[in-house]
């Protein structure tokens, strides 16, 4: 009875696993994997290789497409330059330059891609690229206001972007209360986002000329966004007001890690990266911010945070201007207090520039104190920190341990 007893439960469990292994199975196959290479000469299905490919990626993303059938795709896009075709669009205003590349839910991954064998190790020179440059060429004052938009409307799936280069918005809208004026390369609208070996550049907006995450409070819907990025590369951008690499707001949860911010230009606030108060979190971490310049926070600007903390570790913040205050970084008026804090961690500040005399002593008392950071009246949290304008072969060993020196931030730019 024993040895019955015995096997029935292994029968039991037997069956069991064979029930789960069949869910699982059923969840594999309900991901697919579609092709979209733009020299093909014919479209095909997107399914199985890149042989059967689609032409253009609005195939992939049309959610009467794939995504009819499928619960999740990924998309694997061929080298080359791929420009909206005006099929997918995003605003209410019905103009041409609201076609952008549309991500819809359950699209869980978009990957450059290089070749009919699925490889996905671009080699030096060949690149996916996403332009926003639709009308006549080099004119920027046509372009599609984004490149990418990635919008949440009901999934919570994170969607990562990978091998791909972003570039060409042109987010001109006068009104902050337009979704046109915030994100001309990438607009993340409540989505969330991952970030992989991404370079982001030469795009405009009024706010995030590169990237900007914003709350989707649309039809009573509320998603924040969330963004992890890793190697991300953000340069040659340009925001009107505020954020020319990265607009950060709206209860934003964010994690930049290795990245690089050069040469973006932010007319007001926020060079490389304007994070405002509702950003619960935000922290880079060994990455680095060369170049980069605006009125104030030539690389950073930084709100007193709602509720958690905005952090910068291991950074390298050099080569950075600001026309006004905090040619580094620029800490908004305000106290930190328990649960709300900014941190500057293990990090370099060094050769920014700041025009203004005020707030000197708002800085521990380094050299030029203001070009490397400004904190009016506010009380940040910052140690094992070099900050002046020494002679660069006086931290030569440091830098090459918080991300970086000059010559690393300065090469293998896309």
């Amino acid at each position: 009875m024993n040895a019955t007893y015995r096997f029935s439960r292994l029968a039991a469990r037997g069956s069991r696993l064979a029930l789960g292994l069949t869910l699982i199975s059923g969840l594999a196959a309900a991901q697919e994997v579609i092709y979209v290479d733009g020299a093909a000469t014919s479209s095909g299905t997107g399914t199985s290789s890149f042989a059967n490919a689609f032409q253009t990626l609005e195939e992939a993303l049309d959610p009467a497409g794939p995504l009819s059938t499928f619960n999740s795709i990924e998309i694997r896009i061929t080298e080359g330059t791929y420009v909206p075709n005006g099929s997918l669009s995003f605003g209410s205003t019905g103009v041409s330059r609201e076609a952008t590349f549309l991500v819809p839910d359950r699209v869980v991954s978009l990957r450059g891609s290089n070749d009919a064998a699925d490889s996905t190790e671009a080699p030096p020179g060949a690149q996916t690229i996403l332009s926003g440059d639709s009308g006549i060429q080099g004119d920027p004052g046509d372009n599609c206001f984004h490149t990418v938009v990635l919008e949440a409307a009901g999934q919570f799936d994170e969607l990562e972007l990978q091998d791909i280069v972003v570039r060409d918005g042109f987010a001109d809208a006068p009104l902050a209360t337009s979704t046109e004026a915030f994100g001309g390369g990438i607009l993340a609208f409540g989505a969330k986002v991952r970030l992989t070996d991404v370079v982001v550049r030469d795009s405009f907006a009024n706010f995030g000329g590169g990237i900007a995450g914003l709350r989707n409070m649309d039809g009573g819907k509320d998603f924040i966004v969330e963004m992890r990025a890793r190697r991300l590369r953000v340069r040659n951008n340009t925001a009107r007001i505020a954020g020319a690499g990265v607009y950060a707001s709206g209860g934003m949860y964010s994690s930049f890690a290795s990245c690089t911010f050069r040469a973006n230009t932010g007319v007001t606030s926020g060079g490389a990266v304007f994070i405002d108060g509702s950003v619960v979190d935000f922290e880079a971490a060994s990455s680095r911010f060369f170049d980069n310049s605006a009125r104030q926070g030539g690389a950073v600007y930084t709100s007193l945070p709602a509720s958690g903390g905005h952090r910068l570790l291991n950074c390298t913040v050099a080569y950075n201007t600001a026309l006004d205050v905090g040619g580094g970084v620029y800490v908004e008026g305000g106290a930190d207090v328990t649960g709300r804090r900014r941190q500057l961690h293990n990090s370099i500040f060094f050769e920014n520039a700041g025009s203004s005399t005020v707030g000197q002593d708002n800085v521990f008392d380094a050299v030029s104190p203001l070009s490397a950071m400004y904190a009016p009246g506010d009380t940040v949290s910052y140690d094992h920190s070099f900050v002046g304008d020494a002679d660069p072969g006086s931290i030569t060993g440091k830098a090459g341990g918080h991300g970086g020196g000059e010559e690393g931030a300065r090469r293998g730019e896309a």
